[in-house]
């Protein structure tokens, strides 16, 4: 007996009880699990990132395309076709606020730089060497706000109205881009009333022109 007994206290002293091991090898099993989820969700992170800077690379580079592509095509009365702003609602709606107001801002600094400071369209030049400061604010305000506004609105109608958020938030990018320039236009309406003086009397000129052309 009194071995048995000595037996049994020199197993208990060796090995551990077996709840308390089945105890630590599940707290062991549960750390191994964490870790590989916090691994796996940093994974994930990291492509959702590289996806959303790639995406938003594309699509920069797709505003300044469609803005140069699209100017070269004339539309009603002398204006150009302003497709730069299907890029912007598709990044804003897709990417998140922060990427909207990017493209939109994107496309304003392009506009200012292209039309006003370059020279390539005769009013925003014109505009630019006249009333710098308030031709950059009218450039980039209006395009960040064709940016900033859709995907702002979007977001608190997607979950009442998820497919109409999408239509009216569309709908709202060329609303902000014409309502700030025709806000801004109104700030500056001598400079535009001289720019338009100086338009018709060259249109005068021309017609003049062609008139004594014809009488020859």
């Amino acid at each position: 007996i009194i071995e048995q007994s000595h037996r049994k206290t020199a197993a208990k002293i060796m090995f551990p009880k077996g709840g308390a091991s089945m105890k630590h090898n599940e707290e062991k099993g549960v750390q191994q699990e964490a870790t590989a989820a916090s691994v796996k969700t940093g994974r994930n992170s990291h492509k959702e990132k590289t996806y959303k800077m790639v995406l938003l690379a594309m699509l920069s580079a797709l505003v300044i395309v469609l803005q140069l592509w699209g100017s070269a095509i004339p539309f009603f009365g002398g204006t150009s076709l302003c497709l730069v702003l299907i890029p912007i609602v598709v990044g804003g709606l897709v990417l998140g606020v922060k990427a909207g107001t990017f493209l939109g801002f994107l496309f304003g600094v392009f506009v200012f730089f292209w039309y006003g400071v370059i020279g390539n369209d005769g009013l925003t030049a014109f505009l630019f060497q006249n009333q710098r400061i308030m031709t950059a604010l009218i450039c980039i305000g209006k395009g960040t706000a064709a940016g900033l506004v859709p995907p702002l609105v979007h977001r608190a109608l997607a979950r009442k109205l998820p497919l109409a958020s999408v239509f009216i938030a569309s709908a709202l990018a060329p609303i902000c881009n014409t309502g700030v320039f025709t806000i801004g236009m109104f700030l500056i309406l001598g400079t535009l009333k001289a720019y338009l003086e100086c338009w018709l009397l060259l249109q005068c000129y021309y017609f003049d022109q062609l008139r004594g052309r014809a009488c020859r």
